[in-house]
């Protein structure tokens, strides 16, 4: 019989020896122990421990090994918590299955080897550990960070250890034990919540609105953020009650909010609230606006702990809504001020603005025309292509016209010209189109008289066929007449649109600056202090030129009133030589050519200025090397035109020898705003403007040019004779200042800087004032005191100026009245009060209020007093 396996025999030949020298004895023999017992479990590494060739390490045979190595490798194979045994002087390693993942590619080489070469990328670190442990030295590390290679490049990890000293039969110690942890993904999972709650806590703290974590029903401040402390003025709030934190904010009630909703566990939010803080110490209380929500803290239970705060300091926004309302306002008065359809469109293609010129013409209230389906009017023979050509206009972006005929709210056809324009939005979006309308029926109906000549010009060819060479040269001149009649057409209608534009553009200027005007006029005359005096003359002199530029505008727009009386051309040209010198400066020769015969021209003698040094400018422009610029006047008889009337006319002309003019350039050289300058150049307001000059004289304006052949421009203004000299202001009259006798004034306005700077002024002047901001306080004013003059701006809403001189002269007749306004509309302020109507035109300095006063009112009472 033979043994099943050399372990087994081992056992029984050792029993039969044992058995063999054993005495003789009675009872039975005890079993002998299994030396191999302690490597009967442990999984992989027990089967390998037992399989391992130990006799070629210094550990020799297992059933050879010490006790105290046999009994914690036993322990060790009896659990999968991670461990491993270092024996003997030179460490050799044992370890169970829970350190096989620890060693990762060092399995299973590492079993018997040497604990320095096993772990060699560490032996820096857990080497001096390991020579404690064999000193007799237990040690703990928690989280250690080890660098060990791992699937074959080195890694970052971290371990909870312990290294203890095992001891022998003779209390030696003759190796070490460890048990370990791998904590890297608990580390790096630690160090992410870390991360994140940084993370967390920089955007909380940057956060553009306030945040505050409150703690408790004393709301005990635990978090703030930057926001925060900004709004109440970086105050130590953490760890303070709310009410001591911010005893200013008391009686306001956002104390009591904070206890409701605490008490209740309702969030609550609040919108532009008013809060007063007091945001430095010693400081008055500064009013915010606030909008917040104070959102109640729950515990697992549902048990409110605190109150988080949130919101956003809405003073700015608030402030700039107001600023956005008030210019909304004064464009809406500009617009409904002007006397054509104006609207303003959404990109779904909706009326977001319409004028109230708009509304009338569609006999609707402003809010149904804000929807009203504009289509509806247009002629069917005209409504599909309208609708084509405008959505094709709007796909493209562009500006984009359209000519149709629409059917106004009298039922009558009127045919309309739209322009509209895209608008962009400030990060240059496309955000819709505003469009204006021009009532173009009169032009059509010219065009179809044209028409109607042209076919009774073709008929005379066809009739006189002997004279067919007379016929056809006829016949163009007359063609060439009609398109430049046309031509006319199309300048007039387009200055008629910009200048009503400017014209209210420039008296909202002439609001602004009146009191500014004022102001500074009245504090230079009364400081002494050099420096700030003239500081004050030189503002006072700047909005001199502001208001300068506005008279321009109102010249251009053609509703400016200007002072017509014969004007000696050539002494105006003398005058100019000096300053257009140093205007032109030396690169550019000056010449005049003034004809003694030219005599006087009808006109404003500063606007003809302005006129002339415009050219002037525009000519050393297109001279940028130097060249000649000659002033020229000759008298001219011209047959009626277009744009004029027949008979004699001054003309002025200014020419140059620069660069000239394109056709396609010169066609459009009086359109308003249109310039070939650098951006920053021009405004391309001057041939405009001087077109305009010419026109408000009853003349007209020429311009000839070719490039490189220079330009020339000729001022046509109509010929007149001197003037009577003994009409003119004695000179003394001009340097009144206000000596005349203390009078009662109504003064209605209805902007409140302008009423008031005009109010201090009169009273300064030793009258006595009472103001009304509308035609209806006014009124109201006059049933109860009778005033000796008043002063009525002309452009003011619901009552315009000319409607409350009608109804006080109604009340008043020998009331005396004085306009006070931006810009005088001549038509309909005589259309109230007659020829001549008093006009005091803004800006104006106190002196000219004063004389506007004292020639106004009428002779002292000689006996009664009035009223009130």
């Amino acid at each position: 019989m033979g043994f099943p396996n050399h372990r087994c025999t081992g056992r029984r030949r050792q029993g039969l020896r044992e058995h063999v020298f054993a005495p003789m004895t009675s009872s039975p023999v005890p079993p002998v122990a299994d030396p191999l017992s302690f490597l009967s479990d442990g999984g992989e590494m027990g089967a390998r421990m037992r399989a391992f060739d130990w006799s070629a390490t210094p550990l020799g045979p297992p059933e050879r090994w010490p006790q105290a190595l046999k009994t914690v490798v036993g322990l060790l194979l009896s659990t999968t918590f991670p461990m491993f045994v270092a024996w003997g002087p030179e460490l050799r390693f044992l370890y169970n299955d829970g350190y096989i993942d620890v060693l990762d590619g060092k399995h299973p080489d590492a079993l018997g080897g040497r604990f320095e070469e096993v772990w060699s990328e560490l032996w820096r670190d857990v080497g001096p550990i390991a020579a404690r442990a064999m000193n007799g030295e237990s040690s703990y590390y928690e989280n250690l960070p080890l660098t060990m290679t791992r699937q074959g490049s080195p890694q970052q990890t971290w371990f909870t250890f312990s290294y203890s000293p095992i001891r022998d039969e003779n209390g030696a110690v003759a190796g070490m034990f460890c048990t370990c942890v791998d904590t890297t993904q608990m580390v790096l999972a630690q160090r992410e919540r870390v991360n994140e709650a940084e993370r967390l806590r920089r955007l909380f703290d940057q956060a553009p609105g306030f945040m505050a974590v409150l703690r408790g029903p004393e709301h005990i401040f635990e978090l703030t953020n930057s926001s925060y402390q900004q709004l109440v003025g970086h105050r130590d709030l953490v760890g303070k009650p709310v009410r001591e934190a911010l005893p200013e904010v008391e009686g306001q009630g956002f104390f009591e909010l904070l206890d409701e909703v605490y008490r209740s566990g309702k969030a609550y939010a609040g919108r532009s609230m008013l809060i007063a803080l007091q945001r430095e110490p010693g400081a008055p209380s500064e009013t915010r606006l606030i909008d917040f929500v104070f959102a109640p803290i729950l515990d697992a239970e549902g048990r409110t702990t605190g109150i988080f705060a949130e919101g956003h300091d809405a003073t700015e926004r608030h402030v700039a809504e107001q600023a956005l309302r008030e210019s909304e306002q004064r464009f809406r008065l500009i617009a409904d001020s002007a006397p054509i359809p104006m609207w303003v469109t959404k990109l779904d293609r909706t009326r977001g603005f319409v004028n109230e010129a708009y509304a009338q013409f569609l006999g609707v209230p402003y809010d149904a025309a804000l929807h009203f389906d504009w289509r509806a009017r247009i002629h069917p023979e005209d409504v599909d292509r309208v609708v084509s050509e405008s959505v094709a206009g709007e796909a493209e972006r562009r500006p984009f016209e359209l000519e149709a005929r629409y059917r106004r709210a009298d039922g009558a056809w009127r045919w309309l010209r739209s322009i509209s324009q895209p608008r962009w939005g400030p990060d240059g979006e496309h955000v819709g189109f505003i469009g204006v309308a021009t009532d173009i029926t009169e032009a059509k109906e010219a065009e179809a008289a044209l028409r109607e000549v042209n076919e009774t010009l073709e008929k005379r060819v066809t009739e006189r066929t002997a004279d067919l060479s007379t016929a056809l040269n006829r016949l163009q001149a007359e063609v060439g007449e009609r398109l430049k009649a046309e031509e006319a057409l199309r300048q007039a209608q387009k200055m008629e649109a910009v200048g009503q534009l400017t014209g209210g553009i420039a008296h909202d200027f002439n609001n602004l600056l009146t009191p500014i005007m004022g102001g500074l006029e009245l504090i230079a005359t009364k400081i002494e202090d050099p420096r700030l005096k003239r500081i004050a003359e030189g503002a006072l002199e700047s909005s001199r030129r502001g208001a300068k530029l506005t008279s321009q505008l109102l010249a251009f727009s053609r509703i400016q009133r200007i002072s017509m009386a014969p004007v000696a051309v050539n002494q105006v040209i003398a005058n100019m030589l000096t300053l257009l010198g140093h205007t032109i400066g030396g690169a550019v020769a000056i010449r005049t050519d003034l004809d003694p015969e030219a005599g006087y021209a009808l006109c404003d003698s500063n606007q003809l200025e302005n006129a002339i040094l415009n050219l002037a400018i525009n000519a050393r422009d297109a001279m940028p090397g130097g060249g000649t610029l000659t002033v020229s006047t000759r008298l001219d008889t011209l047959d009626k035109g277009p744009d004029h009337g027949a008979g004699a006319f001054v003309r002025v002309r200014v020419a140059d020898t620069g660069h000239g003019m394109a056709p396609e350039v010169l066609a459009r050289a009086t359109e308003p705003f249109y310039s070939t300058k650098e951006v920053g150049k021009g405004t391309g307001l001057g041939l405009a403007q001087v077109y305009g000059i010419a026109r408000q004289s009853g003349g007209t304006l020429r311009i000839g040019s070719r490039p490189g052949e220079g330009t020339q421009v000729d001022i046509l203004l109509p010929a007149v004779a001197p003037a009577d000299e003994s009409l003119a202001p004695r000179a003394e009259t001009q340097q009144r200042h206000g000596t005349g006798r203390r009078a009662r004034i109504l003064l209605v306005d209805d902007d409140p800087d302008v009423r008031t700077f005009l109010a201090e002024s009169l009273r300064g002047l030793d009258h006595e004032v009472r103001t009304a901001e509308s035609g209806a306080e006014a009124l109201a004013i006059l049933d109860h005191w009778i005033p000796e003059i008043a002063l009525i701006d002309y452009a003011m809403p619901n009552m315009h100026g000319a409607d409350l001189a009608a109804a006080a002269r109604a009340r008043l007749p020998d009331l005396p009245i004085v306009f006070v306004t931006g810009y005088a509309e001549t038509e309909l302020l005589e259309a109230a009060l007659g020829p001549g109507a008093p006009v005091l035109r803004k800006p104006f300095s106190i002196e000219a209020l004063a004389l506007a006063v004292e020639d106004n009112l009428a002779p002292a009472p000689t006996a009664g007093r009035a009223k009130g």
